[in-house]
């Protein structure tokens, strides 16, 4: 404030608030809260955040995360990785974006170190392992990712795949294909015991399924430290040991 009483525009913080802003915006896309906030800021007070770039194929199935990117007001540059990105394509299209929403294409450390810029990166899925997590963590970068956002079409899928397996459905369908009407029977999934290795989301979901089989569910999960969340009928697979032969495993 000077003497006149007239505000003086921002001096170094404007910096710290544009990384602030782009923390904001990294966040509610890693979570999928793409709802603009009714009492946002006016037009004229809304910070330029830079330059976004969107590689996850995904991210235009739905129009609502790119409005609210240019609401926010970023530049937003589009190049699905499904149209074939090199890494040294991805090298030239990060060196200067401030944000990077991405899918299942390998964000490199040559990627990460060359985009001076890059303040954050998003993942349109789940799991860092597709992430050099190293390389960003040396250069403070926060990567977030989208839980909860594929693991219930992934249990259906599961269960689809148990159920084609067990029923033999593919054998059945290339049998009718080339002409022939054969009695394939295949094996029920009913009273089987189904092993679940890892229940977390998915894991949890398949057993919910799973019991609409009336299958017996077993299951091991290093980090949980209590049965308090497991599905309702999940039992430790310690307990099932010596029932483990002829059970169907999930990974």
């Amino acid at each position: 404030m000077s003497s006149s009483g007239e505000r003086q525009p921002p001096g170094n913080d404007t910096g710290e608030m544009n990384e602030r802003k782009a923390l904001e915006l990294q966040t509610k896309a890693s979570r999928g809260l793409w709802r603009i906030d009714k009492g946002a800021a006016r037009q004229e007070e809304r910070m330029m955040l830079g330059k976004v770039l969107v590689t996850a194929e995904t991210f235009g199935r739905s129009s609502e995360p790119g409005r609210f990117l240019d609401s926010s007001g970023c530049e937003v540059i589009s190049h699905p990785a499904d149209t074939g990105l090199t890494e040294g394509q991805f090298v030239e299209l990060c060196h200067d974006a401030d944000a990077l929403i991405c899918g299942l294409e390998p964000v490199t450390a040559r990627v990460i170190d060359n985009a001076r810029r890059l303040k954050a990166i998003a993942r349109t899925g789940v799991g860092y392992d597709t992430v050099d997590v190293t390389a960003a963590t040396r250069r403070g970068i926060p990567i977030g990712i989208s839980p909860g956002t594929n693991d219930q079409s992934v249990a259906d899928l599961t269960i689809g795949l148990m159920v084609a397996v067990a029923r033999r459905l593919i054998d059945a369908h290339e049998s009718v294909q080339a002409g022939r009407w054969e009695a394939i029977v295949g094996v029920e999934l009913w009273k089987k015991t189904l092993a679940i290795v890892g229940l977390g989301r998915v894991g949890k979901a398949v057993a919910r399924r799973a019991r609409g089989f009336d299958m017996r569910v077993i299951a091991v999960d290093v980090f949980s430290t209590t049965r308090n969340s497991w599905p309702s009928g999940a039992s430790s697979m310690s307990v099932w040991s010596r029932r483990f032969r002829k059970s169907i495993s999930s990974l």
